[in-house]
């Protein structure tokens, strides 16, 4: 009897190391499914400082630029495996060619940050030409308008767990500043564009606002203050800080206008 129960003993704890065995190759393939990331804006700046780090957190980007030239270097330093695309965002049709591209290749985002923005020249709004103006809500609101009409209907269809957009705002999305109405504009409008989407999100999605934080040495900082920028972060040791503050983000957290930390 004895010995009855120790080979049934034995049997239990292979069955059980099996089934193990079968549930961690599962979580493998889930993690590795969910680990996309696309992000708009990647030539440079902060787009460029969260790919890199996303990559080397273990994700695989989708990533576009304006920049034919940087997304042809990108493709080449990181390889296949992530897809890097030459996209107008405020252009509603290569967006969508984009967007369909992206998931067909790789599959829908577990996260999507809209990243790419432009700022004016500093000017008084009775100086600003219309051009101009135009320029800046184009690409800052209606450029993430298009990503999320793309690529929400990917996620919603295709999450199981949780997904995740973020919106890059800034601290001009909440007070105005002189010189820069357009800009504040933009952001303002991004603030409330998330605070809608937030309550328009099926169960499993959440959407915040994203201040960068206190300034970071991009060309976007050193346009608007272009004596002022060295001492600000690099956005290198800035994304280092980011990314694993973004993958703390939850559900509870959406609609909320969050700011990175220091």
């Amino acid at each position: 009897m004895q010995k009855l129960r120790f080979i049934i003993t034995l049997i239990a704890l292979s069955f059980a190391a099996a089934c193990k065995k079968v549930s961690d190759e599962a979580s493998k393939s889930i993690d590795k499914k969910e680990k996309i990331v696309v992000i708009t804006g990647v030539t440079r700046g902060l787009g460029r400082a969260l790919l890199k780090e996303f990559i080397h957190e273990g994700w695989t980007v989708a990533g576009c630029g304006t920049s034919a030239a940087e997304i042809s270097n990108l493709q080449k330093e990181y390889g296949n495996k992530h897809v890097f695309s030459m996209v107008n965002i405020a252009d509603n049709d290569a967006v969508k060619t984009w967007a369909n591209d992206v998931v067909s290749r790789i599959g829908s985002p577990n996260i999507l940050i809209n990243n790419a923005g432009v700022i004016n020249n500093p000017a008084p709004l009775w100086k600003v030409p219309l051009a101009e103006f135009n320029k800046v809500m184009t690409i800052n609101v209606t450029g993430i308008f298009n990503v999320l009409q793309y690529f929400i209907p990917a996620m919603i269809q295709t999450q199981q767990k949780q997904g995740l957009i973020i919106n890059i705002s800034s601290s001009s999305g909440k007070e105005g500043e002189e010189m820069f109405a357009p800009y504040c504009a933009s952001k303002f409008a991004v603030e409330g564009l998330t605070q809608s989407l937030a309550k328009e999100l099926p169960k499993g999605l959440t959407v915040v606002s994203l201040d960068p934080g206190n300034g970071i040495n991009t060309d976007m900082l050193k346009q608007a203050y272009p004596h002022n920028t060295s001492y600000y972060p690099d956005p290198e040791n800035w994304a280092k800080k980011a990314v694993p503050y973004l993958m703390r983000i939850s559900a509870q957290d959406n609609g909320k206008s969050l700011i990175v930390p220091r």
